[in-house]
């Protein structure tokens, strides 16, 4: 009976938690960037041999600012070198076609505009003063594969800042923190830029989800709900003990 009502306890606190998680979380919606959905022409967009293949698509509403200006290219391999970009079904797919070819492909958001260095027309003016971290989740990613580098670029009206994971090899989520980058004001975001740089040792084959700015629990935050949790069981274990 008093393992029931222990386990009874710690699912209470579990339920509890995960409510407060929860709250807390939908106080800031996320902000979708770039949902993969609308395809890349041609598609896939292939890079055959060393060079670079550009690509604008516009007018899309899964997108923010209504266009993605993509990069791909190969910057090292053999005459077989080869690799390939799609996005369909709400994934983006990379792939290096033989092992020895190195790619390096570069997604960018600012807006509708010309495809220039700089910042097209006015930029995304986005705010994301309501979340703390931008996400991409790691969809796919062949056993024993890895992503050499995986960049984003945050530019504001005065500044820009890059913060750069490497050697990439688990699925799942990938958190590019704001508190991780220096002198940005994430209140007026003109201009995203990610990069993907693969095949330094071997070929890859990835694919990544949407990519969104999101507000994520702080480390504190977490250890103040795990407590809430904890004294709600404690306080549970003494009206038992009460009551026996």
């Amino acid at each position: 009976m008093k393992h029931l009502i222990k386990k009874q306890l710690f699912m209470g606190g579990l339920v509890v938690s995960s409510l407060l998680l929860g709250t807390f979380e939908a106080k800031a919606a996320a902000i979708i960037i770039d949902e993969f959905t609308t395809l890349t022409q041609p598609s896939p967009l292939f890079q055959p041999g060393v060079g670079t293949r550009n690509n604008t698509n516009t007018d899309a509403s899964s997108i923010l600012g209504t266009e993605r200006e993509v990069s791909l290219s190969v910057t090292e391999g053999g005459a077989g070198a080869s690799a390939f970009l799609t996005t369909m079904s709400g994934s983006l797919n990379i792939t290096n076609g033989f092992d020895n070819t190195k790619s390096k492909t570069i997604l960018t958001w600012d807006g509708m505009g010309s495809e220039d260095p700089g910042i097209d027309n006015d930029g995304l003016d986005a705010n994301f003063s309501r979340q703390n971290a931008f996400q991409i989740e790691v969809l796919n990613l062949s056993a024993g594969d890895k992503i050499d580098a995986l960049s984003l670029t945050v530019v504001d009206n005065d500044s820009n800042d890059t913060v750069k994971i490497l050697d990439l090899s688990d699925r799942g989520n990938v958190l590019f923190r704001f508190e991780e980058y220096k002198n940005i004001d994430f209140a007026q975001i003109e201009k995203l830029i990610l990069t993907i740089e693969a095949g330094e040792e071997e070929a890859v084959s990835a694919s990544f989800s949407s990519f969104s700015a999101v507000k994520v629990p702080e480390p504190s935050n977490l250890l103040g709900l795990s407590l809430v949790a904890g004294l709600g069981v404690v306080t549970r274990k003494k009206k038992e003990k009460q009551r026996d």
